[in-house]
């Protein structure tokens, strides 16, 4: 075979994992976890609410603990780069209108008749 190395295949072979395989068995929080809260994200960003760093740290954490109890291992402080970095396909930079802007749109002149 071109192009695999031999220390590769031995590894295939050998039944040992591959590094992807490796580190999404060692995720805290699981894939669809993960898409739902990347969901939450967009529409707090929707509603001109954007979460800062912290806030999706502690929304995470808050999955782990609904899962574990209380006795569950927060999430480490490089976490929110690694789930920005395996969502930077849904969660890009996100422009939202300010609420007001919202709101003043919405008065027209039928809204202001009072009679």
């Amino acid at each position: 075979m071109k192009g695999v190395s031999r220390s590769t295949l031995s590894r295939h072979f050998n039944g040992m994992q591959t590094a992807a395989a490796y580190f999404k068995s060692r995720q805290k929080i699981t894939p669809v976890e993960e898409d739902v809260l990347a969901n939450m994200i967009l529409e707090l960003a929707d509603r001109g609410f954007p979460p800062t760093w912290d806030r999706v740290t502690e929304m995470g954490n808050l999955l782990l603990q609904t899962q574990c109890g209380p006795e569950y291992q927060p999430l480490g402080i490089h976490w929110v780069d690694r789930f920005l970095n395996r969502k930077r396909k849904v969660l890009t930079r996100h422009w939202s209108k300010p609420l007001d802007n919202l709101r003043a749109n919405a008065v027209n002149s039928r809204s202001l008749r009072f009679g």
